[in-house]
């Protein structure tokens, strides 16, 4: 997928598309607007290109007023609207005398009460005019009419007239530029209000290298020890300006290497643009340093590392949801998967999504949402999806529904197939709303259940090997046969704390006597391991992700519900 066709950028083809067919003569462009939109023009720089060939052109914003990309342009706006004779305006008139002599051919009004009539007067004009409108959500921000000031509201009416005047619609364009779209009142982004919001997209792959060629021929003194490829794959989720900026700090800092410090401002970036609703995460480590869960492995290798580095992604799930009891390894799995594939891997934090202000909820969910597909290929995490994400019940004036709305119709948009998974774990699948759970968003049910003696085995290998503690020969099957029920982040406890015996007694090396020493200190805290492993069974709709042991069970489903009951009645539960 590439954000260009014929060498322009696709939100440009698709304005001009919806224009030349009149679907639309009023937009919104929003999100990635205060990046480059080639390798050197801004958005308005390279507006006033795209558009030369209309008559007429301005620009206007609330600081700044009426302005024009060129002088000339400028002096036929106020030759044809007559503003050089001030008794033909008598606003203009009154706005010369104040300020006492100033050039009138100069003097163009600032507040939207004065410039909004004029601006009209020139879309109105039986010629080809253009007006573009940046910082829009300061004209006509998001809120109850109630509550917006009397100048606000006269704005709103302005252009939702100029969305429905015929004699606008014939000649003229008008295009509102904000960051965030939910930003803009909600009356001009209803499907009744004849504008077309237009997203501009974060670069993808493509476009940050093609960027990153770029400049690395025009500015070779900046260039960075390392391949072009290799740097646009690790810039995922930024902007050309925040690749630049990488790039100039580069030149400075000398104690990180280029994919430490990569890494480090992309990081910093995230977190300011997203705040905490996004983590990115950098895998450490692969399957190698995952014991047991042999199936799923194979089950991932094939269905999800390999279709995406073949680039066949209709064998890609549209999302997996991880269920079992806690400690079984299920966050640490995915973030393995994405190491193993090479894809970008982030937290998707639901909880923090909520606000305390109104929209402020949607607004985080969008910018989050556009944070991943900057980011595709990419895999999801969401954790205990069962606690974060709820619909609501009328009781926060219906934000919780529209994120819930949202986000499931972000989940399950066929284009993200193979370019975004969501990977959600769950240890009560049956608090998951179930639409949440159904084909096209969660297309697969894993399990991930205590691991049986063989892997726990293994698990107890792993664990030595991914903490780098040196060992003494050990006998791993007596182990695992002492750990029965046992889940991987306990018996991880157990190898930890047999290194903190044997370094408080001065030992190299772990010893048969400090891991005897950690299995009687450390004892299985996982509750209701039970309870969450037949709601696990329940939910799980392909038998072939299932360990021998439990193959049998999936095929009394009655038996599994009577079950869950008799274990919740033996619980107390709010």
């Amino acid at each position: 997928m590439t954000e260009t066709e014929n060498g322009t950028p696709k939100w440009v083809n698709e304005l001009s598309q919806k224009y030349r067919t009149e679907v639309a003569h009023v937009f919104i462009l929003h999100s990635n607007v205060a990046d480059y939109v080639d390798h050197t023009n801004d958005l308005r720089s390279y507006l006033s290109k795209y558009l030369a060939g209309r008559e007429i052109m301005a620009f206007y914003n609330r600081a700044e007023g009426i302005t024009f990309p060129l002088d000339s342009v400028k002096r036929k706006f106020i030759t044809t609207l007559g503003l050089n004779s001030q008794a033909r305006d008598p606003a203009l008139q009154a706005l010369y005398s104040a300020t006492r002599g100033e050039s009138e051919e100069t003097l163009l009004p600032r507040d939207p009460g004065s410039a909004l009539p004029l601006l009209e007067r020139m879309l109105k004009l039986e010629t080809k005019t253009a007006l573009i409108i940046d910082f829009a959500e300061t004209l006509v921000p998001e809120g109850d009419m109630s509550f917006l000031s009397p100048q606000d509201r006269e704005s709103l009416i302005f252009l939702q007239r100029w969305a429905r005047d015929p004699v606008i619609m014939q000649n003229s364009l008008v295009i509102l530029i904000t960051r965030t779209l939910t930003d803009i009142h909600e009356a001009l982004r209803a499907a009744s209000s004849r504008i077309e919001a237009i997203e501009i997209p974060l670069p993808d792959f493509e476009a940050r290298l093609s960027y990153i060629q770029f400049t690395h021929e025009e500015k070779e003194n900046l260039d960075l020890d390392i391949e072009p490829k290799e740097f646009a794959r690790l810039t995922a989720g930024l902007s050309k300006i925040h690749i630049e900026d990488v790039r100039l700090r580069a030149k400075e800092e000398k104690t990180l290497s280029p994919r430490e410090l990569i890494q480090e401002r992309k990081k910093e970036i995230i977190r300011n643009e997203f705040g905490d609703v996004i983590e990115i995460l950098e895998p450490q480590f692969g399957f190698e340093n995952i014991g047991g869960n042999t199936k799923l492995k194979n089950f991932f290798q094939k269905n999800l590392i390999k279709p995406i580095q073949e680039g066949n992604l209709r064998r890609v799930p549209m999302g997996v949801l991880l269920l079992g009891p806690p400690g079984c390894g299920k966050t640490i799995f995915m973030q393995a998967v994405a190491r193993e594939s090479g894809i970008n891997c982030v937290i998707l934090n639901l909880a923090k999504i909520l606000g305390q202000y109104v929209s402020t909820s949607e607004k985080n969910l969008e910018k989050a949402l556009r944070c991943i597909e900057s980011l595709a290929p990419s895999i999801v995490i969401i954790d205990e999806i069962d606690q974060s994400f709820q619909r609501g019940e009328g009781g926060d004036t219906g934000v919780s529904n529209r994120l819930f709305k949202r986000l499931t119709e972000f989940m399950s948009d066929t284009s993200h197939r193979g370019r975004v998974c969501f990977a959600a774990a769950s240890n009560r699948p049956d608090l998951i709303d179930s639409a949440l759970k159904r084909p096209g968003r969660f297309d697969k049910k894993i399990p991930f259940l205590c691991p049986n003696e063989e892997e726990r085995k293994e698990i107890f290998q792993t664990m030595f090997t991914r903490y780098q503690i040196p060992f003494s020969v050990l006998d791993f099957s007596n182990l695992a046969r002492r750990t029965q029920g046992y889940t991987g982040a306990e018996i991880e406890s157990i190898v930890l704390k047999s290194w903190e015996v044997a370094e408080d007694e001065g030992k190299k090396q772990v010893m048969p006597a400090d891991i005897n020493h950690a299995l009687e200190a450390i004892r299985p805290s996982t509750s209701d391991i039970e309870l969450m492993t037949l709601l696990a069974l329940q939910n799980i709709d392909d038998k072939d992700l299932l360990p021998e042991a439990y193959k049998n069970k999936l095929d009394n489903k009655e038996e599994i519900e009577q079950a869950i009951q008799t274990k919740k009645r033996g619980r107390r539960e709010l």
